[in-house]
């Protein structure tokens, strides 16, 4: 028997079925939509590309009279997010009020309060609009604790059940060692760690059309202390590849990445 769990209901199948159904269910996470996905669903084919520049150089050319098209669902994508159901919807504020009233407020209320019985929903309301509102930023236990007038133990507990409803995701300091990347700061970073396999794949966000080598000096720090041959940097409109000091770094546009990665 199949059955689709939407939200944070498949915590609850989590939770609960590992002993009463060990060995006859199996978990399959169906995540939101790709760009190339949403890009798809408007009617635009796109070859696949892998990580060759070559390749990735070519598909930039071939899709170059539909690039404006692209940054223009590009920018949609990152409005209103990558679910299927939009294309049922297709009017922004409808939608929004979809995602407040529907996703978001019965996901916390009725799924995650409910599941791991929450004693304070309101603070992990909280939590989860200030996370919501800081995206992409550091933070810590702490600081997220006295930000919503809750105790740090209680905001990392919180944190935790939020990604494990899908509702956040949490992304660690990448070190060789778990437990060290739980403290790890770092002045020369990189904002991307994606692994294949035994194969890191470090990446650089530079959103801009003009960048220099000394503006890689995190990256290339990585590179070198993880002994990788090959790293990528996202730009608004720059692809050329270019080697530094041995490493090879291939310069993709956002929206061409997005579209490969």
């Amino acid at each position: 028997m199949l059955q689709n769990l939407s939200g944070s209901s498949s915590s609850l199948i989590y939770k609960n079925s590992s002993e009463s159904l060990a060995g006859r269910i199996t978990f399959i996470d169906v995540f939101p939509l790709t760009l190339r996905e949403f890009i798809q669903f408007n009617g635009i084919e796109i070859q696949e590309a892998g990580l060759d520049f070559h390749i990735i150089e070519k598909l930039y050319f071939d899709l170059s009279s539909k690039s404006n098209e692209i940054m223009g669902f590009l920018m949609q994508y990152l409005n209103i997010g990558g679910f299927p159901e939009w294309f049922d919807v297709k009017n922004e504020e409808t939608w929004f009020k979809i995602l407040a009233e529907e996703y978001t407020s019965l996901l916390i209320y009725r799924d995650t309060v409910r599941i791991y019985r929450i004693r304070d929903p309101l603070l992990l309301e909280s939590v989860f609009k200030f996370v919501s509102a800081h995206s992409s930023e550091r933070f810590s236990y702490l600081g997220i604790a006295k930000q919503n007038d809750g105790d740090k133990e209680t905001s990392k507990q919180y944190i935790f059940y939020l990604a494990r409803s899908h509702l956040i995701n949490v992304s660690d300091f990448y070190t060789k060692s778990k437990k060290a990347s739980e403290k790890k700061e770092k002045k020369n970073e990189t904002d991307i760690i994606m692994s294949c396999g035994s194969l890191l794949i470090p990446i650089e966000v530079k959103y801009r059309s003009y960048i220099d080598d000394s503006d890689l000096k995190g990256i290339l720090s990585f590179c070198q202390e993880f002994s990788v041959r090959n790293a990528y940097v996202v730009t608004k409109t720059l692809i050329e590849e270019r080697e530094i000091d041995g490493i090879r770094f291939s310069f993709i546009p956002l929206w061409l990445f997005l579209l490969v990665f």
